[in-house]
């Protein structure tokens, strides 16, 4: 074994195309405008830090402090990548810690992220007028408590971690995603903070920053409430939700009992969907409401009640199975008892009852004297329970459960106008509204892909810059999922980073020599990919 190290100069080769993606989307020009002179930074220049940060984001790694981003790139080109004279030693935890302090004072992050995404549409040719609203939380590792910070966001203790992670602080946050699943809007706020408050703040946001008499707002049901209903409708935003079961006098109890099953007309929208679209009177006014079922509903409802009804049956019945009772009629009683407090779910229960005895123990302990009568017996009545799914009652129940109930201020029509805000089927309502999950999509990005719930900082203030950097990161992975899938690549940036995890880009300095170093068919397989992002390969190592 020969211990001699053969060096070289390279990057990771998903971070080496994202980063050649900051580039071609002149979001380094974007950020330093917004910064104007407080942008040269003290050590480092703040858009190089980052797109530094992006690059280290988009690696096959958990985590990075920030005192180790000078390892992280120990053998790419620094000076290439990120500005002329910078080293790896240039690249130390202090000097990103007051680069992240810089971009939080100099900052609007809220308006900076929407820029950095129109930006990035504006290259890819990406439009939509469909806009995805989601909150989240996102618990860090974080110290007992940060320190004082002036207005910074901060993290808290809240429970319903969405990461199960209750023992960790959590920040909350609100993003939004376009129609193409593209991030295009993420603040951050301290945990706890109220999903109306953050809904309100993301629609007052694009109130100034989109044409809301042409655009769609879709979200879950916390944003149907008559303050947000009625501000949507003032700005002529149009909107599809949920209803929740207690908006305006439960008026989506009235519609579903209204309608039941056999009332949903057959959908375009597949085998097994079915629609009802009708009016009501609100609080808010006259609004649009639409029933519907997809297929799906009744499997998961019925799969709901079969896995329910077992595991609530295993324990009602865990103590009365293990009793002993004194007479048939206790016994009778509290198999009763049990099978009541589960509930019909669809399950058929069967118990009886049987008498046993045993023999009464002595006072005193030995063998009982010569002449003694016999032990008295003792009789107890036990239970004996089964139970078997009938999936035909549990269907039955399902029948009013499987109906969901949307709500829109979208103008009805037969067929759909070319912009769904002045005219929509009931089928595509729908489809809309199931489309929600774009923004769930961008919040797995953020905490799986990007690593943001190992976020490790001391000031609240860099948590906030950090997570707008999470935010830049999470638009650029964004924007090329949706180019990889216009260009028919079957591949998305997850695939590509586990794939690609072996795989570098490498400069030989003396030549300038630049060629991809990795696994057989990788060179080929990165030339398609700066094909679909319209990359110029020397924007992999370059500025």
């Amino acid at each position: 074994m020969d211990f001699r190290e053969k060096t070289y100069e390279g990057v990771g080769a998903l971070s080496a195309l994202t980063m050649a993606v900051f580039e071609r989307c002149g979001l380094r020009d974007v950020i330093a405008e917004a910064l104007g002179p407080a942008g040269a930074g003290r050590d480092l220049p703040v858009p190089s830090v980052v797109k530094m940060a992006v690059g280290a984001m988009t690696a096959p790694f958990d985590r990075i402090a920030l005192s180790r981003f000078g390892e992280f790139y120990a053998s790419a080109p620094v000076d290439m990548l990120f500005g002329e004279g910078l080293t790896k030693d240039s690249l130390n935890g202090t000097s990103v810690a007051r680069a992240l302090d810089v971009l939080y004072g100099a900052a609007d992050l809220e308006e900076l992220s929407w820029r950095c995404s129109e930006m990035c549409c504006e290259v890819y040719g990406l439009s939509s007028d469909i806009y995805h609203l989601d909150a989240t939380n996102v618990p860090v590792y974080a110290v007992v408590e940060y320190l004082p910070d002036g207005g910074a966001p901060s993290a808290q203790f809240g429970g319903n971690s969405k990461t199960n992670r209750n023992d960790l602080r959590q920040y909350d946050a609100m993003a939004v995603a376009d129609g193409n699943r593209v991030l295009r809007y993420l603040r951050t706020y301290s945990g706890n903070t109220g999903d109306a408050e953050m809904d309100a703040d993301a629609l007052e946001f694009l109130r100034t920053h989109i044409d809301t008499e042409r655009s769609v707002c879709v979200a879950d049901c916390k944003i149907v409430s008559k303050a947000l209903v009625e501000g949507m409708c003032a700005m002529g935003l149009g909107f599809v939700s949920r209803c929740p079961e207690g908006f305006s006098e439960k008026v989506r109890e009235t519609i579903v009992r209204s309608v039941g099953s056999s009332y949903l007309e057959e959908s375009s929208l597949g085998e097994g969907y079915g629609t009802y679209d009708t009016d009501a009177d609100t609080v808010c006014g006259p609004l649009r409401f639409i029933a519907y079922r997809t297929p799906k509903d009744r499997e998961r409802e019925v799969a709901y009640y079969r896995e329910q009804g077992e595991r609530l049956l295993s324990r009602a019945f865990s103590k009365p199975l293990r009793t002993e009772y004194h007479c048939r009629e206790d016994a009778e009683a509290a198999a009763e008892a049990a099978a009541a407090s589960v509930g019909d779910m669809g399950y058929r229960v069967r118990y009886a009852v049987s008498e046993g005895g045993r023999p009464v123990r002595r006072a005193s302990r030995g063998r009982p004297p010569k002449g003694s009568p016999p032990p008295e017996t003792e009789t107890f009545w036990t239970l004996e329970v089964s139970w078997e799914f009938d999936e035909a009652a549990a269907s039955a129940l399902a029948e009013g459960e499987e109906i969901q109930v949307l709500v829109t201020n979208l103008p009805r029509a037969n067929e759909d106008a070319g912009n769904i805000r002045f005219g929509a089927t009931a089928d595509t309502v729908v489809r809309t509204y199931l489309d929600e999950y774009k923004p769930e999509h961008v919040f797995r990005l953020l905490k799986s892909g990007i690593g943001m719930d190992k976020v490790y900082l001391h000031r609240g203030s860099r948590v906030a810059a950090m997570f707008f950097i999470a935010g830049v990161a999470g638009t650029l992975l964004s924007v090329m999922d949706e180019m990889l899938r216009r260009g028919n690549a079957d591949m998305t940036t997850y695939r590509m980073r586990l794939g690609l995890h072996d795989t570098t880009v490498r400069v030989k300095r003396t030549t300038g020599y630049t060629y991809i170093d990795g696994h057989p068919g990788a060179g080929a397989e990165i030339e398609s990919y700066c094909r679909i992002f319209g990359l110029e390969p020397e924007l992999m190592l370059g500025m």
